[in-house]
């Protein structure tokens, strides 16, 4: 299998967001108190969540943009062998993003983390990181850093999720993969080492 094959693409990305779904459905409907779906709806008003998000977003294209064009920085952003074939060309990571951001927060933060809480929440969210760390990460100590950090970056969604809503935190976990992504795909481009062309 090549390592192209191996990395997220906007097609697996929405068959596993389509799972994800599948499965945060089937659980709140069985395992949820009745109402089952209304921690789905639960928070600050839709607008105000996007809003927030909105401006998280701007802090985080801020940032990426501060952090490509400063070249003590760039230089420092690692590009793991094994996402160097991946092919973030055109909408691609906006659409891997959002994917990942629909499907994952509707299955970890609405339909698991009610049932088995914040902490374990995150923990099984890290757990289905794994293969993304084994990806972007080369020795056993950085894929740990990397799996602590989507522990702590899952507790901070389901924060968002509990306090703000899960509209805010689907918007504000795509905008992390997102940024993420372009930044990549701009370190990729800058040192020649962009894919040309890869299937999706």
């Amino acid at each position: 299998m090549t390592a192209s094959r191996r990395t997220p693409s906007v097609k697996g990305q929405a068959m596993t967001c389509l799972l994800f779904i599948a499965l945060a459905i089937g659980i709140t409907r069985w395992l949820h108190p009745t109402p089952a779906f209304s921690l789905w709806s639960t928070g600050m008003p839709v607008w105000e969540q996007v809003a927030l998000a909105g401006a998280f977003a701007a802090l985080c294209a801020a940032g990426a943009i501060t952090a490509l064009r400063l070249p003590g920085i760039r230089d420092r952003i690692p590009v793991p062998p094994a996402l160097r074939d991946m092919n973030l060309s055109g909408a691609r990571p906006l659409a891997i993003g959002l994917f990942a951001g629909a499907g994952e927060e509707v299955l970890f933060r609405a339909s698991l983390q009610p049932l088995i809480g914040l902490w374990a929440a995150a923990v099984v969210f890290a757990v289905a990181h794994l293969r993304t760390a084994a990806l972007g990460a080369e020795s056993y100590p950085k894929r740990a850093l990397y799996l602590l950090n989507v522990v702590l970056a899952g507790v901070a969604l389901g924060l968002v999720f509990e306090h703000i809503g899960l509209v805010a935190a689907i918007l504000i976990h795509a905008t992390i993969d997102v940024t993420s992504l372009l930044v990549l795909n701009r370190i990729m481009v800058q040192h020649g080492r962009a894919p040309a062309r890869a299937a999706a």
